[in-house]
């Protein structure tokens, strides 16, 4: 049977009619093998052009109850029909997904088929269902890579529109990431491949990806961003920063004594937490390559501006994650830096969720970098500051080096400045135990390069001129030199 006919068939059908959704299933069933028509090879664009118009005709005449019912099916249709350059057609044409008039769009192509269901599924599918069935197609195999910035702008219109965000916001903010670093992964590969000169491996849709990515990637986070600063509200006399007290409070295992925090807060705090995710991922992607692009400066800048807007004081964020590692060595009543194994929750971000040490990092080296900023705090604050996350960073496994090494010698410029008069008698002075640093930061410097060694050195020797004879720093070897 022909489409036509199956719709027909469809039409006829009541809404209670039990063999109306056997009816719409054939439809379905249908849709997907003219689908490997279309995308084979060997079909010729005469008669690709005339399936695109059979199925725009279609979907153009199927009710709502129709996308409501076969919502999965739908969408994976949807991402599958369009074609290698979706991404580049959504720019083109200043796509909203959410906005009708996408369906009074001339020229019709696969891309602009793909941008129309995805229009039907917004007016016909409550949005808590759209996320639910969209979230294994976005982490299934896609061997389109634009289509990952395609699934970030479904899900910024779904943030735009749903409501309560505060429940599910840290969701989609998650699945966000996810697609971010997929593209990002892509990426590497393509841009591996060029800087290998094996450029005639790359086909077509690679070197458009390549060419375009982080244009594209600068345009969908200021996109995001404008979405986050329109649901972050905050009053004059109100911090959207949550404190460690805060995020305990509410996260106290007995519930009768949990404190509810307002719903703006709780989306203020899943954006921080995103935020420094998504520093850590872009710095890591600059730090590979030798001189960093104009736009994945712009990008990073983008998200650290932003990250200010919900609070616009840097060192809070940092002050923030030292009580948390803090908090986290009294409840466990060991030592051992808490965010050494940090790991981005795989589902949602949550209350209890810690921050990124890595993108708190990032705002560390900015902080430091800013003389209006860091003059008039004393050495001891100033060392209290960035010595506990220095110290989980250096724990950590080996990644983010650049970043390390630029901290220890940020650290190194604040500590050569300083003449102590003798050795200090509280060796948890500057908010970690000087003992453990000590031994952390000579362990560190056996796995680094010799170019790297000379600076760390000198930290070592000023640090243990501050210890007294009577303390011993165990674990100390000379082999990791």
């Amino acid at each position: 049977m022909s489409l036509t006919d199956l719709f027909q068939e469809y039409s006829k059908l009541s809404e209670n009619d039990t063999e109306r959704g056997k009816a719409g299933q054939r439809i379905i069933d249908a849709v997907f093998k003219i689908l490997e028509k279309l995308k084979d090879p060997a079909t010729d664009s005469q008669e690709k052009t005339t399936i695109i118009k059979e199925l725009t005709d279609l979907f153009a005449q199927l009710p709502n109850d129709f996308f409501d019912e076969h919502v999965h099916d739908v969408l994976s249709i949807g991402t599958n029909v369009c074609d290698t350059s979706v991404y580049k057609a959504f720019e083109a044409n200043e796509i909203e997904l959410d906005n009708p008039t996408i369906q009074a769009i001339e020229n019709i192509d696969a891309n602009i088929l793909t941008f129309r269901i995805l229009n039907r599924v917004f007016e016909a599918v409550k949005l808590r269902e759209v996320l639910l069935f969209l979230n294994p197609i976005l982490k299934g195999e896609n061997k389109n890579p634009q289509l990952y910035f395609l699934f970030i702008e479904i899900l910024i219109a779904i943030m735009k529109r749903i409501d309560k965000k505060e429940k599910y916001v840290g969701d989609l903010l998650i699945d966000h990431l996810y697609c971010v670093k997929q593209a990002i992964s892509k990426y590497h590969g393509y841009k591996n491949k060029a800087d290998s000169k094996r450029t005639k491996e790359l086909s077509t849709k690679a070197r458009e990806f390549l060419e375009n990515f982080e244009k594209w990637s600068l345009r969908i986070i200021k996109r995001t961003l404008t979405f986050l600063e329109e649901s972050v509200k905050q009053s004059p006399n109100d911090c959207n920063l949550l404190t460690v007290q805060e995020l305990e409070a509410a996260t106290g295992q007995k519930k009768d004594m949990q404190v509810e925090l307002a719903p703006s807060k709780k989306v203020a705090h899943y954006s921080v937490l995103f935020l420094l995710d998504l520093l850590d991922v872009y710095n890591e992607m600059g730090s590979d390559n030798p001189s960093p692009s104009e736009n994945t400066n712009s990008i990073l800048k983008e998200i650290y501006t932003h990250l200010l807007k919900i609070h616009p004081y840097p060192r809070d964020f940092i002050e923030n994650y030292n009580h948390q590692v803090k908090y986290q060595q009294l409840k466990n009543k060991e030592y051992g830096p808490a965010m050494v194994h940090y790991q981005t929750p795989d589902k949602s971000y949550d209350i209890g969720t810690f921050y990124n040490p890595f993108g708190v990092a990032y705002i560390l080296r900015e902080f430091l970098a800013s003389p209006n900023e860091i003059v008039p705090l004393s050495f001891n604050y100033k060392l209290r500051l960035i010595m506990p996350l220095l110290q989980c960073l250096l724990a950590s496994s080996r990644e983010r080096e650049a970043l390390k090494i630029e901290l220890l010698k940020a650290l190194g410029n604040i500590l050569f400045t300083y003449h102590p008069k003798g050795p200090i008698e509280n060796l948890n002075h500057f908010g970690v135990s000087l003992v453990l640093f000590i031994r952390d930061l000579l362990q560190y410097t056996g796995t680094i390069g010799d170019e790297h060694k000379g600076p760390i050195l000198k930290l070592f020797k000023v640090f243990m001129s501050l210890l007294t004879e009577e303390v011993e720093v165990y674990d100390f070897s000379f082999t990791y030199l």
